[in-house]
């Protein structure tokens, strides 16, 4: 159920950023979250949610009902460029090369979202989140999250596609996690 209050302003303890953009078929666009050092090391359970929204064509029936389809996926402990290189098509002398696109050789790297993005992928709302109760500094003062738009039946019909995503970052003790983020995203 959706709650007004909580999609329209952050507290102390919870922040929320949001990101209206569009995306060319078969792209995709890297953003980098901020996690505050407290968030990191405060006792405590905490969580990352991400929320992505977009109004892609769809059919009348139910095969193949949508005609775009977008996800996304969380990472932790890289830098931009390892992410980008991972979620990037290799260009045929590269395939040559290196025979395939990069993986991440740590499979904490990409966060498990609770639901899985197999089952979210199906519609045009999406809701994951991430959650962790010990010390998470090990992966850095930044995550990433990849937003990807594949077209299906309608990529020659659509440019591009239009969404918003929403990342939450709370925790359960009373940190000025709002202050911190914001100090980041102001610099």
């Amino acid at each position: 159920m959706a709650d007004v209050s909580l999609a329209e302003a952050s507290e102390d303890n919870r922040v929320v950023m949001v990101i209206e953009d569009s995306l060319p078929i078969d792209r995709f666009a890297v953003y980098e979250v901020p996690i505050p050092t407290d968030f990191q090391t405060v006792k405590g359970n905490r969580h990352i949610k991400v929320s992505l929204a977009f109004d892609p064509p769809v059919r009348n029936s139910r095969k193949e009902y949508l005609g775009v389809k977008m996800g996304y996926h969380l990472v932790r402990g890289k830098s931009a460029e390892e992410v980008f290189d991972r979620f990037r098509k290799l260009e045929a002398d590269e395939k040559a090369v290196n025979g395939r696109a990069a993986v991440f050789k740590n499979a904490s790297a990409i966060c498990k979202m609770t639901p899985l993005a197999t089952m979210q992928e199906a519609g045009s709302l999406q809701v994951g989140t991430f959650g962790a109760k010990r010390n998470i500094s090990n992966y850095g003062d930044s995550y990433y999250l990849v937003v990807r738009c594949e077209g299906k039946w309608a990529a020659n019909l659509v440019q591009q596609q239009t969404f918003s995503v929403a990342v939450e970052l709370w925790h359960e003790a009373e940190l000025e996690l709002y202050q911190q983020v914001a100090v980041v995203l102001n610099a």
